[in-house]
């Protein structure tokens, strides 16, 4: 998880630095790979806290551990997004789903 998640800030940097929406749009989908971990860690951390009541303190600082790298996460995700409108003055936070670059052709094309 950590790993990902220092990937998707250095990749949400780079794409800054170098004004590369298509390398930003990349790292949105992998938000949802962070998420996932977080959440099935809290699953097995709390299963583990219900059979070793001792653990219960140190699973907590582990469950916040998890929950500081996922918000990593999702900050790396808003400058990938950020750089994105920065580059095609598209918005594409909140759809689910990065959609495609704008096309380039002045012309519309027919439908």
């Amino acid at each position: 998880m950590a790993g990902i998640a220092l990937s998707q800030l250095k990749g949400a940097l780079d794409s800054f630095v170098n004004r590369d929406p298509a390398a930003a749009r990349a790292l949105v989908p992998r938000d949802k790979e962070v998420d996932g971990l977080n959440k099935q860690i809290n699953r097995e951390l709390t299963q583990y806290m219900m059979e070793n009541r001792d653990a219960i303190p140190r699973c907590l600082h582990l469950m916040v551990v998890s929950r500081s790298l996922e918000r990593i996460a999702d900050h790396a995700t808003n400058v990938a997004e950020e750089v994105v409108y920065l580059c095609e003055a598209q918005d594409i936070r909140h759809t689910g789903k990065p959609p495609a670059p704008p096309e380039t052709d002045f012309v519309k094309k027919p439908s």
